[in-house]
């Protein structure tokens, strides 16, 4: 997760190690700020993205224990208390149209339901039927990549 956030942030990263590359050129203790911002602010930083994403509803969901079934409208996902005292989250209807991209993988599809990570949802193969997931692949084929049909 962390790669794929620095992927798409690299600038974040870049642009203080170049100015403090720049200010080092003219001032050597600048060589102890480009230590502290590698070795203080960055992981802090970090940090900080991971709770985020961690602790995002998407995420929340994802971990959550659930039954997800398949119908014209999409996949119906109902949540399971974790245990008798806990109210379940509210159960959801995944339209096949909010599905942005779809991967398939040896045990799992995934499906990518928003342009954050965390807006994925992964369902392991040998959660459905073979007619449920032929019916899955009818409703998301133009989703995969050229490489997965």
């Amino acid at each position: 997760m962390v790669r794929a956030w620095l992927f798409g942030h690299w600038w974040l990263v870049v642009t203080p190690l170049i100015a403090v590359a720049i200010w080092s050129a003219f001032d050597p203790r600048a060589i102890f700020v480009g230590v502290a911002v590698i070795f203080i602010i960055y992981p802090m930083a970090m940090t900080i993205v991971w709770f985020n994403y961690a602790m995002s509803p998407y995420s929340i969901r994802a971990i959550s224990k659930k039954t997800v079934s398949v119908s014209e409208k999409g996949l119906t996902i109902e949540y399971i208390p974790l245990s008798d005292g806990h109210q379940p989250l509210p159960g959801e209807t995944i339209c096949w149209d909010a599905v942005l991209a779809a991967e398939l993988t040896g045990d799992s599809l995934h499906l990518v339901l928003g342009h954050k990570m965390d807006q994925k949802m992964v369902l392991p193969a040998e959660a459905f039927s073979d007619q449920a997931w032929s019916f899955i692949i009818k409703h998301i084929a133009d989703k995969l990549p050229s490489y997965d049909i």
